[in-house]
């Protein structure tokens, strides 16, 4: 688009939320429904009146397509899986650690340290998988 979002509005491009509101607000009620320029108004206010989309918008100079400004913790594409995969392996965690638990208390009874050490180690091995988890 070779239009500037801002212009369709008719505010500035330090403009506040809520002037945006108020500019769009009075242009969707002057502007025909269906013609090219509520298309545009609409487009714009979808773009502008959304912080992360208006911040991609002034950052690249260009419209983003498919919720590309959507936050890390959305839960579309990629970043959805990865959260799906953050909640197995917390689940995992969880359960190993209820059975490092219960492999203390044998050990303080007087059993053997072994199974216990292991639990954590594995315990530890999934925290850290998480962790790296995080990273992509």
């Amino acid at each position: 688009m070779s239009v500037n979002l801002y212009t369709i509005l008719g505010v500035d491009k330090y403009a506040s939320q809520e002037q945006i509101d108020a500019a769009y607000n009075a242009l969707k009620s002057s502007a025909v429904a269906g013609g090219e320029l509520a298309g545009n108004l609409e487009l714009a206010y979808s773009v502008l009146g959304n912080i992360e989309r208006r911040a991609y918008y002034d950052v690249y100079g260009r419209i983003p397509k498919n919720k590309q400004a959507e936050r890390r913790g959305s839960k579309t594409g990629h970043y959805g899986k990865m959260s799906e995969i953050r909640k197995m392996l917390n689940m995992v965690f969880l359960f190993g650690s209820v059975i490092s638990i219960v492999l203390f208390i044998v050990y303080i009874t007087g059993g053997s340290p072994v199974p216990f050490y292991w639990a954590c180690g594995a315990s530890l091995v999934i925290k850290i998988t998480e962790y790296v988890a995080r990273l992509f």
